[in-house]
């Protein structure tokens, strides 16, 4: 029987907000505490101060993760305005794709003469359409 939960890292259980409240609510919803040991001054949740401040460290991780993608896509639209960012490169021939259509081959033989996912040459046709 399980008495106390324990976390030892509280990043790693934060940085996406579905996961913190998951991994914080499920030992709460079986009355089991979480303690979370990462920090100068152990957290308890089964008191209230302890359940408030660790969901504002959830708070807090997600404001930085947010700011971090901010910045990311900060990064990209700057390097496109400067034209060093293209973007990923595609993998799959358009024209091929069509041509092979044009001469009566199904998706399922396009997809494995060009050696690609059936659900990709789907969504190559639907672009040409």
């Amino acid at each position: 029987m399980c008495h106390r939960a324990r976390c030892y890292r509280t990043r790693l259980i934060s940085q996406r907000k579905h996961k913190y409240v998951t991994v914080t609510n499920a030992p709460c919803e079986q009355n089991i505490p979480l303690v979370v040991l990462a920090t100068e001054q152990p957290i308890d949740t089964s008191t209230a101060a302890g359940k408030a401040f660790l969901d504002m460290l959830g708070v807090f991780a997600e404001f930085e993760t947010n700011l971090r993608r901010e910045r990311q896509m900060e990064g990209i639209q700057k390097a496109k305005v400067k034209g060093v960012y293209q973007g990923r490169k595609t993998s799959i021939d358009v024209d091929q794709v069509g041509a092979l259509r044009d001469s009566g081959k199904g998706a399922t033989e396009i997809a494995r003469v060009l050696k690609i996912g059936r659900a990709s040459v789907y969504r190559v046709l639907t672009d040409i359409a």
